[in-house]
């Protein structure tokens, strides 16, 4: 009925204008007739963002309060070019960004706004993309949470870092978190923020590997030197008595020569070693440490010194000296102290290098939760 009714009326308003002068006339089938849609060509839609291009992030308070409307803005470099994205932090505290060409493991650069929010995590605003999982970025507001982290916030920034930290060499550890300590220290600076306790704590966190990691080499070395001389006694001590072989003699006494030293290092450095870690770990780290170097001394006293003793007794009957008790007593004795190395030295030896072991690699964990010592660390020193 609508368009009927439209025809004719085009009709009547013709038939009126009849005797007007043709230049008057416009055709009205031209005109849109009321209610009626006319087609309008449509914008281009954007392509959709391939899975493998979009990544998740989530974005929180160092109480993990979700940054609510913070505004994310996501660079990433490379052969591709350079590629930006950017959201706003959901009521849950995601964002979902479309970066094409990125890949997994791929390092962006990530910066907020309004400015007067920081980044404290991740450090230097680097975060590897992750296909798998969340990652996350902590943020805190000038001249408000800022300058109120407590020890349970900058502990659980801290621990962000973890899954990234766990795979890397304990010079690699001590580094990342230096680096991030000089981050802290240049977010202060230039924003005239007050987070002093995460500088703090990152510092500390960069002296506890440094401090494990310098005695569990050093134990690690002594484990080897100790070995040294353990494989070329077994090797060469009844040899090179009954066939006064000098060559093999020579290789034990070098083993002994080279195992000297650290031997030394283990009377005089263990004090240093022990300060240095109290200093930055916690009671039961420093005491577990303490343990260790008493066992290594041990060792030497019931292990590796009677091997001496027993070189000395193969360098008397080489060279016919007085102080031979005679080829079958000597022999007797050296054959014994083959058989100890055996079956008492060297099993004992394998379980201290494991002790040593388990105890750093423990420490990974206890890095991110192990309480300050109750009094502050004293001034850092070098154990060279």
């Amino acid at each position: 009925m609508r368009f009927r009714l439209l025809a004719l009326t085009s009709v009547a308003v013709v038939a009126v204008a009849g005797p007007i002068a043709p230049r008057a006339f416009r055709p009205l089938a031209l005109a849109p007739a009321a209610g009626v849609a006319v087609a309008q060509p449509s914008p281009p839609r954007p392509a959709a963002c391939p899975a493998t291009s979009t990544f998740t992030l989530h974005v929180e308070r160092p109480n993990r309060t979700p940054a609510k409307g913070l505004q994310v803005v996501v660079k990433a470099g490379g052969r591709a070019g350079v590629r930006k994205a950017t959201d706003v932090v959901s009521a849950s505290g995601e964002i979902a960004l479309c970066i094409r060409d990125a890949t997994s493991g791929e390092m962006v650069e990530v910066t907020v706004a309004p400015e007067s929010f920081l980044v404290l995590y991740p450090s230097h605003r680097q975060l590897a993309l992750s296909s798998q999982g969340t990652p996350s970025v902590v943020v805190c507001e000038t001249g408000r949470d800022c300058s109120q982290l407590s020890e349970a916030d900058v502990v659980r920034i801290i621990q962000k870092a973890l899954p990234q930290i766990r795979s890397m060499t304990a010079n690699e550890k001590a580094a990342f978190f230096r680096e991030w300590a000089d981050y802290a220290r240049q977010l202060s600076r230039d924003a005239n923020a007050d987070i002093a306790q995460l500088f703090t704590a990152l510092v500390r966190k960069e002296r506890q590997i440094t401090a494990a990691s310098q005695a569990s080499n050093f134990l690690l070395a002594y484990v080897n030197k100790v070995r040294e001389v353990v494989v070329r006694f077994e090797r060469h001590a009844e040899r090179a008595l009954v066939n006064r072989d000098l060559k093999g003699f020579d290789d034990i006494n070098k083993a002994i020569v080279a195992y000297n030293p650290i031997f030394d290092q283990l009377s005089e450095k263990t004090d240093g070693y022990l300060k240095e870690t109290s200093d930055y770990w916690s009671t039961d780290v420093s005491a577990e440490l303490r343990a260790l170097f008493g066992e290594a001394r041990e060792f030497h006293k019931q292990c590796i010194y009677p091997l001496n003793v027993t070189k000395e007794l193969i360098n008397a009957c080489i060279r016919r000296e007085p102080e031979c008790p005679g080829m079958a007593a000597a022999r007797r004795d050296v054959q014994k102290a083959r058989s100890s190395l055996r079956n008492v030295t060297t099993p004992r030896l394998d379980r201290f290098e494991k002790r040593a072991t388990d105890w750093l690699d423990s420490l990974d964990g206890r890095l991110f939760g192990d309480p300050a010592p109750s009094s502050p660390p004293a001034p850092r020193r070098n154990n060279q």
